[in-house]
Order: C-alpha cells, then structure tokens, then sequence
C-alpha cells in the first residue's frame, strides 16, 4: 500500500485553511518591480495576488512586536501561481492591518502543494506609484488651483 501525498497533502490544506481562526489570515503576495538575485528573473510590472496565508507564530522567548522576529507562513501553490518563483525580495502585506512581512527565504514543499516563507515584519511602507503629483499643491487661500505651486498674495 502506498500513499498518495500529493492528495493527502490537499486535503490537510483544504481542512487547515478552512478552519480559519486567528493563525488564517487574508493577505496580499507583492512582487515589486524588481530583478531577483535568487533566481535571475526579472520583474518589469509589479505583481499582486490576494490569498490566504497560514501564519505560524514566532517562538515564546521572542517578542510578536520586535521587528526583526522571524515568522513562517505557508500559502498553497495554486494560489500564487501568477508569481513564478516566488523568492526573497517579494514581500507579504496582511490585509487586516497593513503589516508588512519581507520575505527572507521561499521554498516549495515536495509535493508542489504549499510554498513555505521565511518572513520578517518590515517597517517599510508603501505610499503608491511614482506617478506625478497633479496640480493640488495650493499655499495661500481656498480658492482653485492655477499652477503646480500657486503661493498667492501671502508670499508677494
């Protein structure tokens, strides 16, 4: 008799992931415009895939506030097929709370089922694109804009 891990390996994630509660979180996997040094690939566009992770907690003698905790989080493969191989320099937001996790390492279970992450809670925040700032930026009184800067009679 031989087992079949592959499908005992989906039905313990579908039994986990289902269960919910506090460990089940909803999350956003961020692939940033970038080249990864890991594997070679390059990222021309930024990538995000919303999901669910499955979020171990750090052991008992370090502090869940202390940024440089280390974290593991385990998310099934199908749901992050759109990053190809995912890798440190990705990054993990929790959609709850706007925490940041950097990925330091990623691997993929022998069955292809579930990616393992090694994370780390960031301080980094992120403010958008680097699309232009439009014509808002108005010093003096509340009347409409005319110009990028319009500083008005108070610095005449």
């Amino acid at each position: 008799m031989t087992l079949d891990l592959t499908s005992l390996t989906q039905s313990i994630l579908t039994t986990v992931f289902n269960l919910g509660g506090d460990v089940v979180k909803s999350v956003s996997y961020v692939r940033p415009v970038s080249l990864a040094r890991e594997t070679g690939e390059t990222a021309v566009n930024e990538i995000s895939v919303d999901t669910q992770a499955l979020i171990g907690t750090p052991p008992q003698s370090l502090s869940p506030t202390r940024v440089n905790a280390h974290e593991r989080l385990l998310i099934r493969a199908t749901d992050i097929n759109a990053i190809t191989t995912p890798a440190a320099g990705d990054y993990i937001v929790q959609n709850s709370n706007g925490l940041r996790r950097d990925i330091i390492s990623a691997s993929l279970d022998p069955t292809g089922q579930v990616w393992s992450f090694i994370t780390v809670h960031s301080l980094h925040q992120d403010f958008g694109d680097l699309t232009a700032h439009g014509a808002s930026d108005d010093w003096s009184d509340l009347t409409a804009t005319t110009e990028a800067e319009d500083r008005g009679a108070l610095y005449e």
